[in-house]
């Protein structure tokens, strides 16, 4: 019998989780997103509770220690620390409500209290700086952690930018790359994170068809080698990704119209499967779309966009599946599971063994 994973999501309907680093699983064990959601993968099966006061439309980020104990979580604008208060210094970051990857969380190489939050901007909004950044101390404020003073909206890349944000392990095991996109451009910026800070200066690559969309996610395959970036109303293209130098370079392209037309329109999330071998994405979230729909692609086929396999498909009258609700976001979970949230509701679609083919792969609708 299926067994649904309520959230309370209410309407919030996207949803982004921490840092996606497979070396530091823990660090990934407390998501807290939507209406006040939280998911505990320290138990097992992962327990929910109500207990966050954040509200948030899309982009979140939470990390934990290494031993999967919460430290703070953020909305790209505000933080709240592990007792769910906010940091004395913790609000007026450049995030935004309506920001598919408002933050992400990164620890400093090196560190075992500093930590970078970075930020993107809703709809690229060049009033709040384009890609910043931040620094939370966990020495502060009694061990519940704050941002430290003169160290917040730092600002990496003037807007305007897209919604994107993500990160890997640099090929040494210990550094990180930060990477997003500039708006109306083909570059992508890739940051690198030391124990020195955040170099000011990033990488800089033009390998693909210009982000006219600010929409749309940015996510890595678990070994960093691959990345997929989202357009809402662009190719979904996938990039092969050097963790040594931080190049990016093209590696696949899946239509924007293809076949299920509207289905497929309107790419936002993205997620890789454990082992890499197959790429997810939901398509049809924005109204005027349709209803949504979850493809699965085999990154080890010869033509990648023809290996599609639909693996959920929303299809009803135009009403109907608006009322049913929509596919946004997609977040590997420690479980080796990927999760996605569902437009309108409380709870949580489920791909339940995203390495295997087709229905092998039991996607579970909410």
């Amino acid at each position: 019998m299926p067994v649904r994973l309520y959230a309370f999501l209410c309407a919030a309907f996207f949803l982004l989780v921490t840092l996606s680093l497979s070396a530091q699983s823990k660090r990934a064990n407390n998501w807290y997103f939507g209406n006040g959601s939280s998911i505990d993968f320290n138990t097992s099966p992962p327990s929910v509770a109500r207990i966050s006061p954040m509200v948030q439309l899309e982009g979140t980020a939470s990390i934990s220690d290494e031993s999967g104990q919460l430290l703070f979580y953020t909305d790209g604008m505000r933080v709240w620390n592990r007792q769910h208060r906010l940091m004395p210094n913790g609000t007026g970051l450049r995030g935004d409500e309506t920001s598919s990857q408002s933050a992400l969380i990164i620890p400093k190489p090196g560190s075992s209290s500093l930590y970078y939050l970075f930020t993107a901007p809703g709809w690229g909004d060049s009033r709040r700086g384009g890609i910043c950044y931040s620094v939370v101390d966990m020495h502060l404020n009694n061990g519940l952690g704050d941002l430290v003073a003169g160290q917040k909206n730092i600002t990496l890349l003037a807007g305007p930018v897209t919604e994107k944000l993500a990160a890997t392990l640099h090929s040494n095991g210990e550094d990180v790359w930060v990477v997003s996109s500039k708006f109306n451009t083909n570059e992508f910026h890739a940051w690198l994170v030391s124990r020195q800070g955040v170099a000011a200066c990033a990488v800089v690559s033009r390998p693909g068809q210009v982000q006219s969309q600010f929409q749309g996610y940015l996510k890595f395959s678990p070994d960093g080698t691959r990345l997929a970036a989202a357009q809402a109303t662009d190719n979904l293209e996938l990039f092969s990704f050097d963790a040594c130098t931080g190049a990016i370079a093209p590696f696949a392209v899946i239509p924007k119209w293809g076949s299920g037309h509207l289905g497929q329109s309107h790419f936002y999330g993205a997620c890789f499967s454990p082992d890499g071998s197959k790429f997810y994405t939901s398509t049809g979230w924005i109204r005027v779309t349709g209803c949504s729909r979850v493809y699965q692609y085999d990154m080890n086929a010869s033509d990648i966009a023809g290996s599609q396999t639909l693996i959920y498909d929303n299809t009803a009258p135009y009403i109907t599946c608006l009322s049913i609700g929509g596919v946004g976001a997609m977040q590997l979970g420690p479980d080796g599971k990927i999760y996605m949230a569902n437009w309108y509701y409380s709870y949580l679609h489920v791909i339940h063994n995203p390495n295997e083919a087709g229905t092998n792969a039991h996607f579970e609708r909410s």
